[in-house]
């Protein structure tokens, strides 16, 4: 209780300190203005501590706030990151099959370059037999028509012979002489 009639007291006494104030303007200081003078210098510096107080705090507040910024702005960058990895993985992977597939239709493309060669390498091996084969028949051929015109030209001249013989026949035949000879003969 006697806590509380102290702080009565303490309170009593600044109204009337504030009461004679206002009642007794002097122009000289007393010791009631150097105490009040006191209290406002203690006043001012606690508000001036309490402003320092509050602008920490804000300044605490400000700098947490930007720290809460910059850790939601790496969020975001990493999401974004991450977005893009996966995509970046995505055309990759993407890019690996399409390069499969050019490969496939690659290796579709010498394998079967590879058997039109072969093909041809044997259908100009069969044109070349074919034709070295008529070529043989050709000769052969030839050489047999050759032989023919041998044998037609001895024929002819055989024939020649021949007409020749028969017209002696028939020119002798008209002689006399060869009538005779052949009836003597049979």
């Amino acid at each position: 209780m006697a806590k509380k009639t102290g702080g009565i007291e303490k309170r009593k006494k600044k109204e009337e300190l504030a009461r004679t104030k206002k009642s007794s303007p002097s122009s000289s200081p007393t010791k009631s203005e150097r105490g009040e003078r006191e209290r406002t210098k203690w006043r001012k510096k606690r508000r001036e501590i309490e402003l320092k107080k509050v602008a920490e705090q804000l300044e605490q507040h400000r700098i947490r706030e930007e720290a809460e910024l910059a850790k939601r702005k790496t969020e975001n960058q990493k999401k974004e990151f991450r977005k893009r990895q996966e995509i970046f993985e995505k055309v990759f992977q993407d890019a690996e099959s399409g390069q499969k597939a050019v490969e496939n239709v690659m290796s579709d493309y010498r394998e079967s370059r590879n058997a039109i060669k072969v093909q041809l390498y044997t259908d100009s091996n069969d044109f070349i037999q074919t034709q070295q084969i008529e070529k043989s028949h050709f000769n052969a051929a030839g050489d047999r028509l050759r032989s023919s015109e041998i044998q037609l030209s001895k024929l002819e001249s055989e024939l020649k012979k021949t007409k020749q013989i028969r017209e002696e026949y028939y020119q002798d035949s008209m002689q006399s002489w060869f009538s005779r000879f052949w009836k003597y003969l049979y």
